[in-house]
């Protein structure tokens, strides 16, 4: 019999401080049990997923299903719209991103291609924002939406900003899974990437998430000088070469984001 999965469990560092609440802990794990491959799950579904009880996950499900943050049809359960406060309520709280905004509208406005803002949440980057073009690559994809830091260019540049020890933490533990053919599963070469973005202060894409997309990013900064995020804009082989992304692409994105970090110094 296999053994549950616990890929969405955090990994414990010894015992829990005394204020620690491992029912809430359960809970968040059951609403991240859902994603893209699996929007819909039974109870085994969720407490294979998750490592909990049957008995565990179908109470936290029913919960959330009396509180309106999922819908059950008497098989499966899935997530209704109101669990998008959970994420709305971080996006409200931190409006670093509306004062980002205008300037990925420019991006978007000048190269007539998507533009997105990640932040890290390893292993994956979270879209905190983005503007789509008309001519879209990936419709799916959005602010809220996560993808492989390993196999993604925003996530080269924010892995870039973490410092060495914790960096080689991550990258010594990763499981690097293979998108395409060009996603770098290797650490060492996945490291020797993710430092040379560091090195040039940008990186490029080449079809390592999605086959038929390139991309290049660069960082937004903190007011200390420490990478929080990266802007990317993407787009597809035929309408984008490597040459279009650093002779094109990269001088409007650059200035784009030299003017947002402008902004959020300001803010700050």
């Amino acid at each position: 019999m296999a053994k549950p999965s616990t890929k969405h469990r955090p990994e414990k560092a010894g015992k829990q401080p005394g204020y620690f609440i491992q029912s809430l802990e359960r809970g968040l794990e059951i609403i991240r049990a859902f994603d893209r491959d699996h929007s819909s799950l039974t109870i085994s579904d969720a407490a294979r997923r998750t490592g909990l009880s049957r008995g565990v996950a179908q109470r936290f499900l029913l919960t959330l299903s009396d509180l309106g943050y999922a819908s059950f049809d008497g098989k499966s359960f899935t997530l209704r719209p109101k669990v998008l406060d959970l994420g709305f309520a971080y996006l409200a709280s931190q409006n670093m991103w509306e004062t980002v905004e205008p300037f990925v509208e420019e991006v978007v406005n000048e190269l007539n291609e998507s533009c997105t803002v990640g932040v890290l949440e390893w292993p994956d980057v979270i879209y905190v924002a983005r503007v789509q073009a008309r001519r879209v690559v990936n419709a799916a994809l959005s602010v809220g939406s996560r993808i492989p830091a390993h196999a993604s260019s925003l996530g080269h540049i924010v892995l870039g900003g973490l410092d060495p020890i914790a960096l080689d933490g991550l990258l010594r533990k990763a499981k690097l899974a293979k998108r395409t053919a060009n996603t770098i599963i290797d650490p060492a070469r996945l490291k020797k990437a993710i430092l040379l973005a560091r090195q040039r202060g940008w990186a490029l894409g080449d079809q390592e998430f999605e086959e038929g997309v390139r991309s290049v990013a660069v960082p937004l900064f903190d007011r200390h000088g420490a990478i929080v995020a990266a802007m990317k804009v993407v787009a597809p082989t035929n309408r984008a070469s490597i040459e279009d992304l650093q002779k094109r692409f990269l001088p409007v994105l650059q200035h784009a984001a030299e003017r947002a970090n402008q902004a959020l110094r300001a803010r700050s």
